[in-house]
This record gives structure tokens, sequence and C-alpha cells, in this order.
């Protein structure tokens, strides 16, 4: 009687330690798929999944900002060098146009050098000659014009202007230049010179850069030059400017997009590699919670995810693997200690049953 209280008893607390694991591994299983649906791994930044996925998308971001930004900059930069390139080729042509323009009335002065040199005709009627061609002397449709002034300033040829005759050492521009004496210092340079100067074109006022070619004619000692509105420059490269700053907007928004969706490939496979390494370490620590609260038992799906945790050829396979052998070896270790104390309540039983029939011997002697 007494052995049979104590092996229901035992199987109650059995009963009720099974019934209370089983209980902590539903509750356990309902908290980690609220967490899932809730997304709190994605925020819990303790878990080793939420730290991988972080550290992986924060170094895709910053290459992809590195390189999206050096790409863009490359960019800009070769869209400037490009504009600078166009103007300087454009400013390059109009110098070597007012130069062969130049040399064309230089050759005519040389000419009537010539013809002074051979006696053919004097100095002075040489000079006049010469100066009265170059002052007729036309190009570009009829826009292009030469000047010829001495070294002292002193103008010789000008459209027949009244400042023929007259010193013009003097004379400045809008902007305050002493532009005769530029020009002036410019030609008798080696090879002849460049000026830029504000001008308002013929019948008009607003002044306009200008660009002067002067050189000097060494027998007569006279300068010489040319010269040509350079706005059309301007307004050239403006045209050009807006085409090519176009084309880098659309370079740039292309740029971020690709930016965009290789952040997003990059945020994707982070996921994924973090899944694939922190998602079985997380299942084995749950695992080892659950042993935790006493509970050895498997069912057929922990028992199929451990068996394909163990599978693995690294090192979370390996513990996957020392996991699964300890459990079997614990289960094992209860299932003798269950044989055991069965073995020993038998016997106690047994014990028990005897010591009753001597009892009941002992009284039916005396």
């Amino acid at each position: 009687m007494k052995h049979e209280i104590f092996r229901k008893s035992r199987n109650f607390r059995l009963e009720v330690e099974r019934k209370k694991h089983r209980k902590n591994k539903v509750e356990n299983h309902v908290w980690k798929k609220v967490r899932d649906m809730e997304g709190y791994g994605m925020f819990d930044f303790s878990s080793m999944k939420t730290r991988l996925v972080m550290v992986i998308s924060g170094v895709s971001l910053a290459s992809t900002i590195l390189i999206g930004g050096f790409f863009i900059f490359e960019n800009v930069r070769y869209n400037e060098a490009s504009i600078a390139s166009y103007r300087q080729d454009l400013e390059s042509n109009v110098e070597t146009q007012l130069k062969e323009e130049t040399q064309v009335a230089v050759s005519i002065l040389d000419e009537y050098n010539k013809k002074a040199q051979s006696g053919e005709m004097t100095v002075d009627q040489a000079k006049k000659e010469a100066a009265d061609r170059v002052r007729d002397l036309r190009y570009d449709d009829g826009k292009g014009y030469f000047w010829i002034d001495t070294k002292e300033g002193v103008n010789v040829a000008l459209l027949g202007r009244d400042t023929e005759g007259k010193s013009r050492i003097d004379a400045v521009d809008l902007n305050g230049v002493h532009y005769i004496q530029e020009m002036i210092k410019n030609g008798l340079q080696e090879g002849g010179g460049f000026t830029d100067l504000q001008f308002a074109k013929p019948g008009e006022t607003q002044p306009l850069p200008k660009r002067n070619y002067t050189v000097l004619f060494q027998p007569f000692n006279w300068v010489i030059g040319t010269g040509v509105w350079i706005d059309d420059i301007d307004q050239a490269v403006a045209e050009r400017t807006e085409v090519y700053n176009a084309k880098l907007r659309s370079q740039i928004l292309t740029s971020l997009g690709v930016m965009v969706v290789l952040q997003l490939i990059f945020i994707a496979f982070a996921r994924y590699l973090g899944g694939s390494i922190a998602g079985p370490i997380q299942k084995v620590t749950e695992r080892v919670q659950v042993i935790g609260t006493g509970d050895f038992t498997l069912s057929e799906q922990d028992a199929a995810e451990l068996d394909e945790l163990a599978a693995r050829p690294d090192e979370i396979g390996t513990m996957a693997h020392a996991m699964k052998d300890m459990n079997e070896k614990v289960r094992e270790l209860m299932r003798d200690v269950a044989q055991t104390a069965e073995y020993l309540a038998a016997a106690s039983e047994e014990l028990t049953s005897t010591a009753d029939q001597a009892a009941e011997v002992s009284q039916s002697i005396a």
C-alpha cells in the first residue's frame, strides 16, 4: 500500500513537470513567433544577426558612397575640363584667324617697303600707299578691319576716322585701361601679342569682350593690329555648358539610382548572410534554453532541424552535432535513472511485502 502511494505520487510529480516543460516550450515558441512578426530581431542590437547585418550594410553603404561619390566627382571634373577645353579651342581658332589675317596686312606693308628700298618710290610714298591699302582691307564679310599706330601711339590708319594723325597713347576704355599702350606693349613682343578689351560694337553702347592682335612692322616703325568680339564665344560656351550640365545631371541621377539598387542588393545579401550564419546559432541557442528548462524531448521538426544543422561542415555543424550528442546522452542518462528508480521502487515494494509477510508470520506464531 505504501509503495503504491509512493509510485502514484512520483508519477504525478513527473507528469506535472512534463506539462510545465511543454507549457514553457510552447510559450517560448509563441514568443519567438511574436518577436519575428514584430521585427524585433531587426532592431535588437544585442542580436548577432542584427549586428552582422548592420556591419555588412554599413561597410557596403560606405563603399557605395565612396565609389559613387568618386564617380560623380570625376564626371564633374571631366565636365569642367571639357567646357574649358571647348572654350580654349574656340579662342585658339580666333587667335589663329587674327594672326593669319594680320599676316596678309603685314605682307602688304612688306610689299611697299621693298618698293621703297628698290627706289621705285620714296619711303613716305610707300608708307602712304601702304596705309591706304591697309585702311581699305577687310575680312570676315567686311566686319574685320585693321589699324596702324606708331610705337609712340600716333594713329596712322583707322577706317579714315579723325583720330588718324593724332596720338592715342592716353586713350582708355570703359574700364579705365590704357588699351593703346597695352596693344603697343604686346605688339612689341616677339611674334606679337594679344590684348583683351571691353568695347561696344558699332551702333551699340554695351561694352563686350574683344580680343585684339598686334604685331610690330619694324621697317616702318608701325604696330599693326586687328580684333574681333568674342561674346559669341561666351554664348557658345554657355550653350555647351547647359548641354553638359544636363548630361551631368542625368548621369548623377543614374548613378544615384544605381547606388540605391546596389545598396538594396547589399542589404538583402547581408540579411541572407546574417540569417545563414546567425539563424543556425539562434536555433542552437533556443535548443539550449529548452534544455535548460529540463525538457530533453525532441519533436520531429526539432529533430529534423538539429540533424540538418549537424550535417553542416562548419563550426555551426560541429556545435549542433555536439548539442545533439549531449541531448541524446542526457536522455539516456534520464532513462537509466528512471529504470534505476523503478528497480529501487520494485525492490522497495518487495522488501515491504517481505516485511509484511514476516510480521504476519510473527503474529500467527504469537
